[in-house]
Parts: structure tokens; sequence; C-alpha cells
């Protein structure tokens, strides 16, 4: 495992031991499905997965990011902070638990947690084409 990469190898259960703070994959290193980036932050015992993906602006106006249903919980979502890219597009970030402080490891593999994210951001591209902003 290069020190930027996300561990591939598909017995690998993501968690503090096995993944460290930044690492990521591209499209270009890993099928994403539709994400444009997976980014991993490690804190303590805490380890959460970004998938990043892109949306047009004006699917988001009117919109406030809290919003967002809550799909899956506690443990996985849509982060509510969208960041701006220009050209007419926006950042949003799904994210998903591979270890808590609470439970330790979730027992994700990086498949499961890119299949976890790749949902997410299905369902809320879903939300947002079919729901009128307020």
């Amino acid at each position: 495992m290069r020190p930027g990469t996300l561990p591939r190898d598909p017995a690998t259960v993501l968690g503090a031991a096995t993944v460290a703070d930044g690492q990521s994959l591209t499209p270009e290193q890993y099928d994403l499905g539709g994400l444009h980036r997976v980014v991993a932050t490690v804190t303590d015992h805490e380890v959460v997965l970004y998938g990043e993906f892109r949306v047009d602006a004006a699917l988001l106006d009117g919109r406030d990011p809290a919003e967002v249903p809550h799909w899956g919980g506690a443990l996985s979502g849509i982060v509510e902070d969208w960041q701006p890219e220009g050209a007419g597009q926006v950042t949003l970030c799904a994210f998903v638990h591979a270890e808590t402080h609470e439970h330790g490891p979730l027992g994700l593999t990086l498949a499961e947690a890119v299949a976890q994210l790749e949902d997410l951001r299905v369902r809320c591209l879903a939300w947002l084409r079919s729901s009128p902003a307020a």
C-alpha cells in the first residue's frame, strides 16, 4: 500500500490499523462508480471515508444542506457542506464510518465502503432531481 492510497486488498478491513489520515483514491486507481474521489479521515479510533461527487449547481438552487434526508442513520449520510467548484458545479460528499470509538472497526472493506458511498450519491441525486426546492 502506497502512503497516499487506501488499501485495495479485498480482504482488508478498513480501520485505524489499516487506514491513514488523508489516504485517497481516484477513479483512475479504483472503480468509484460516479464518485469523483474517496478520502479517509482518521482521528483517534474514528475512521470516516468521504466520497466526493459533483452536481450541477442548478440542482441546489434554493436548497439548504440541512434538508437532505439522512439515509443510513448516524454512521453514513451526506455532509451538510457544499463546496462550489465553478463552471456551474458543486461538490457534495457522502460519508461512511469504517471505525468508531464506541464500536471499534465495523468490518467494512473498501468495496463495501465504496458501494455504500455510491448508494448515497445515487439517492441524493434522485432526491435532488425529484423534489422541488423550498
